[in-house]
């Protein structure tokens, strides 16, 4: 059973504003929305000897925590709700360049974070495909990106962030599903 070493509307430690010398980041693992828009988007993340701790969101830290999830896959999120939808949905489009669909649902569902308990989340495929978040790695100029998109009501069709549409069998959906878990401990 998952249980959580605080409640999800407190934080665990204090949120950490640092430069770039005083916390080396080997990992962010799940995006925080559950301050914002009143206070910033926080990362839950794991530094080079093991320790986690919540990092805020700032300037300085952006392009690595993206040039990170297009090498490595998208962060699982948390903290999307109806009093800040319309906040996120902005934010993702001005900050994430997640437009015209950005993925505007909680990926990272568990009661803990990672790495703060003894056993690992445990990720089960959904029992319905529509609606639910895919990833895939996509071939650019640059190399290798990932993006995510959202299983539409056909049961078929994926719409992914940018607006690209592709059509797929169910057993590739079944290959394409967002496995948070498998991102955060890969």
């Amino acid at each position: 059973m998952d249980h959580a070493a605080q409640p999800l509307d407190q934080l665990p430690t204090s949120v950490q504003e640092l430069g770039g010398t005083q916390l080396q980041i080997a990992q962010y693992l799940v995006r925080d929305f559950v301050d914002f828009p009143a206070g910033a988007v926080k990362y839950w993340a794991r530094s080079h000897d093991g320790q986690t701790s919540w990092v805020s969101d700032w300037a300085q830290n952006l392009d690595e925590i993206l040039n990170m999830e297009e090498t490595n896959g998208c962060l699982p999120e948390r903290g999307i709700g109806k009093r800040n939808l319309d906040a996120v949905r902005q934010h993702k489009g001005d900050i994430y360049m997640q437009t015209p669909n950005p993925i505007l649902q909680n990926t990272w569902t568990w009661s803990s974070l990672p790495y703060s308990t003894r056993q690992r989340q445990q990720w089960k495929p959904p029992p319905r495909l529509a609606g639910q978040v895919v990833m895939d790695a996509f071939e650019i100029d640059q190399g290798v990106q990932f993006y995510q998109g959202l299983l539409q009501t056909d049961g078929r069709t994926v719409v992914w962030t940018d607006g690209f549409k592709t059509k797929h069998r169910t057993s590739e959906l079944q290959a394409l599903l967002y496995n948070p878990v498998a991102v955060v401990y890969s």
